[in-house]
């Protein structure tokens, strides 16, 4: 089963090449050794594609002659990087945790990293409550019928209790409303529409 951690930080590598290793959000990367749970992440796309920049440059020299190490090698160590890469995106994909790699020319030069903050991810609803109170009946009456018309009482009062209590309540920042047109009314010019790829 595929586990990111496995992933180690290439430069901590006795052959490592700082110029094949991408900015981080266009900056500096997490440090050596980081144990923040984000820091880790990014160190692990980070390496994903310091792996493929290595790869890419030795492919060109094959190409260029000014090496002779087997493409057929260089190609196969490419496939297994790139569907390792493919394999990091999937496992981060659910939380919301994406890599976005920049490139320059053939080279990827930059990782621009978007995900949720945790106190975005979770925040607790707010809830009302109320309480009805039905006094018990006084000597000589009824007690079952009673209690059956305290209770009809209280369940016809209850939904103008609740409204007050939520009416009265601070209210959430309004959200922008989009009107959709009527399909009844016919065909409506499309607008907006993304550019068709091509």
């Amino acid at each position: 089963m595929f586990d990111p951690e496995h992933i180690g930080d290439p430069r901590r590598e006795s052959d490592f090449q700082a110029r094949h290793f991408p900015l981080c959000d266009g900056g500096e990367p997490p440090p050596i050794g980081s144990t923040d749970r984000i820091a880790r992440r990014k160190l692990q796309f980070l390496a994903a594609y310091y792996r493929l920049n290595c790869l890419y440059d030795r492919l060109s020299s094959i190409r260029a002659g000014r090496s002779q190490e087997s493409e057929a090698q260089v190609l196969q160590a490419l496939k297994l990087a790139v569907a390792q890469r493919d394999q990091l995106e999937l496992f981060y994909e659910a939380e919301g945790f994406w890599g976005e790699p920049i490139m320059n020319g053939m080279v990827y030069a930059n990782v621009e990293f978007t995900y949720a903050r945790r106190h975005d991810v979770y925040r607790p609803a707010s809830s009302y409550s109320f309480s009805v109170f039905v006094p018990l009946p006084p000597a000589g009456e009824n007690s079952e019928q009673w209690i059956r018309e305290h209770l009809a009482k209280a369940a016809f009062n209850a939904p103008s209790r609740a409204a007050t209590l939520i009416t009265s309540a601070p209210r959430a920042a309004p959200t922008e409303r989009k009107e959709f047109p009527d399909a009844s009314r016919g065909p409506v010019a499309k607008q907006d529409a993304e550019p068709d790829p091509q």
